[in-house]
């Protein structure tokens, strides 16, 4: 059960303020996306930006 919540409320939440100030944040994506394959919980939109 944690884990699945450290990607929704922790990771997530750190991508999305990387994304504000502009940092690239490719290996945060990575994981992301490799939850998502997982669990079939869609992060990122079409373009590959981060839904917020």
């Amino acid at each position: 059960m944690f884990f699945i919540e450290d990607f929704t409320y922790g990771l997530c939440n750190l991508r999305g303020f990387a994304e504000i100030v502009g940092v690239e944040t490719s290996a945060m994506d990575a994981a992301l996306e490799w939850y998502w394959k997982i669990s079939r919980i869609d992060l990122f939109n079409a373009k590959k930006e981060f839904k917020v």
